[in-house]
């Protein structure tokens, strides 16, 4: 199983991860990161506005997204976690940092009988035209093989193929998707279109690509804040530059196995799109 894999990695390589606490959230913080030290997972470093009573490293800083951001850029840890920080200054100060516009995510999710598989878009603003879809199903793609996992990608449309015709914003979506799905299988990954079909493709396929980031946020949230699911976060990937070291967090999702998750240090591509098409010395 996926998951195996990831922790398996996580403890052969206990990589320095640092994880974000917000005013309120620290005891949340602790004790995951306290867990994650137990496991094995990871060496962990709490990035919080207050010094912390615990036994696990803490760095303060008045703006803790920032100061998180600048350790990963410095190279001082391995990975990142947002953990309870607001995603909004996280974010900004990864674009204002590594000069990028635009960060792409995937998530790793389980239904409520525990069958893993990946997930992508996260971010609304994620996977609105055809390229990008084909670029994050190929980035991720890309993932699941580094871990040794052969992807079977499902691209999802806003129909089912017979409903072309009762909406020219559903039949865009179909549309799409279907141009999504051969635009991947033409670079050799396999992807079928399963259009609106989500409950068929769940279970069959271990990649579950939405139509848009709207339906794929939605998505998510049903089925890991409302619904019995889980996940075990976002990785950032991107295609034109090398950076191995960004998960943003989770409302719902376990900062432990976020850690878990970055620890097993693959050598990622992260989805980032850079205005100036251009590589970054970042590893």
């Amino acid at each position: 199983m996926i998951t195996d894999r990831i922790i398996d990695r996580a403890r052969s390589s206990r990589a320095i991860i640092a994880i974000g606490a917000e005013e309120g959230y620290e005891r949340k913080v602790i004790e995951s990161a306290e867990k994650a030290e137990e496991a094995g997972y990871a060496r962990v470093v709490i990035v919080s506005r207050e010094p912390l009573v615990t036994d696990i490293a803490n760095v303060t800083s008045p703006s803790p997204a920032a100061r998180l951001v600048e350790l990963l850029k410095t190279g001082e840890v391995a990975g990142i976690v947002r953990g309870s920080l607001d995603v909004n200054p996280v974010m900004a100060a990864m674009k204002e940092e590594f000069g990028v516009e635009k960060l792409l995510r995937l998530g790793i999710l389980r239904t409520p009988p525990g069958q893993p598989f990946f997930f992508a878009p996260v971010g609304i603003d994620d996977a609105w035209r055809v390229k990008e879809k084909i670029e994050l199903g190929a980035l991720g793609a890309d993932l699941m093989r580094k871990l040794g996992v052969e992807e079977d990608i499902a691209v999802l449309g806003g129909g089912r193929k017979g409903d072309i015709g009762r909406s020219t914003i559903t039949d865009r979506s179909i549309r799409a998707a279907e141009k999504a799905a051969d635009g991947l299988r033409k670079k050799g990954y396999r992807a079928t279109c399963m259009y609106i079909l989500l409950e068929e493709a769940i279970g069959k396929y271990n990649f579950i690509l939405a139509p848009d980031g709207i339906s794929g946020n939605l998505i998510y949230r049903s089925l890991c804040l409302v619904g019995e699911g889980s996940g075990m976060g976002g990785p950032c990937r991107g295609g034109r530059f090398r950076l191995r070291r960004y998960i943003p967090g989770g409302e719902k999702l376990s900062e432990r196995n976020l850690l878990c998750l970055r620890a097993c240090r693959i050598d990622l591509r992260v989805w980032i799109t850079s205005l100036r098409r251009s590589s970054l010395p970042l590893s």
